[in-house]
């Protein structure tokens, strides 16, 4: 027999409850929403639906009526409020690496690769910024921002390895394995941002060395995207 909305609306609000006591280490009973207010400082998953979640903690308490120690389901959520604390409560549970939200294949550029080229194949991809590597070897980050300078002192023979050697680019590249946490991954673009610094390019690869196929990589035009699908 199929469970009603409500009962589904039920175990993913109890879902929800037990992550938030586990991301905040809760040890003795809060109410769901001083979780929800502290579990929001430290997790992006209840930060970005925190209203919903303010809503469904208010409309748990209007599907049910406490009578003794009996919950009597007294009405039932639409579909579309079951299915969306159903998906909150998966996210929820769910370990997301940060590979499942990264661009790939990676495309790389060699270091011989003439800056002319390289800006080519930049433009067509629509990136800001791509890794050089020598076979699986990183060399460095050419990114935009350096072609752009080139452009003033340009010399038609130069190389993306030139370039990078003028010490042009600012732009800090982490190497963090596959099954680095997306969350952790944000952090470090939250960390950098806050302290001022340019946010990192994030390589992905098998045990996040550098000599090592990149496998996927993450840079802060990809945050809009991430962040949108965290609230879907």
């Amino acid at each position: 027999m199929s469970q009603t909305n409500a009962e589904r609306f039920l175990n993913a609000y109890a879902s929800i409850e037990e992550s938030m006591n586990r991301i905040t280490q809760a040890y003795h009973y809060r109410t769901f929403s001083v979780l929800l207010s502290e579990c929001a400082k430290r997790n992006r998953i209840v930060r970005n639906n925190m209203e919903n979640l303010r809503e469904y903690n208010e409309l748990r308490n209007a599907i049910v009526h406490q009578r003794d120690n009996d919950m009597e389901i007294i009405a039932e959520p639409s579909d579309r409020v079951t299915s969306d604390i159903e998906h909150i409560a998966a996210m929820l549970t769910e370990h997301h690496e940060v590979l499942e939200y990264a661009g790939k294949p990676v495309q790389t550029l060699t270091p011989e690769e003439r800056i002319e080229d390289a800006y080519q194949k930049m433009a067509e991809l629509d990136t800001s910024k791509m890794p050089v590597y020598y076979g699986h070897q990183y060399k460095g980050l050419l990114t935009m921002e350096a072609i752009a300078h080139w452009g003033l002192y340009r010399d038609a023979e130069d190389t993306a390895a030139a370039v990078m050697s003028r010490g042009q680019n600012a732009d800090r590249v982490i190497f963090v394995p596959r099954t680095e946490s997306l969350d952790a991954v944000l952090k470090r673009f939250e960390k950098a941002m806050s302290e001022g610094h340019k946010p990192p390019a994030v390589i992905i690869t098998e045990h996040g060395n550098n000599t090592e196929k990149p496998l996927g990589i993450v840079t802060t035009q990809d945050l809009p995207k991430i962040l949108d699908s965290l609230m879907k």
